[in-house]
């Protein structure tokens, strides 16, 4: 299924739309993550606080 198919799946809030862009783009995203390295995120009251 192509690109503007599954966003007019979208916004017409169709629940398929969620099992269309994971049959074409599920392995591209669970992989995304694992080409960047590793990086140690210290949280502190101050992360969080500038989180919210």
């Amino acid at each position: 299924m192509d690109d503007e198919t599954i966003v007019s799946l979208y916004w017409a809030r169709d629940e398929s739309a969620i099992a269309e862009t994971s049959s074409k783009y599920g392995g591209l995203m669970y992989h995304i993550p694992l080409m960047f390295p590793k990086i140690p995120f210290k949280i502190t009251t101050t992360s969080v606080l500038n989180f919210y």
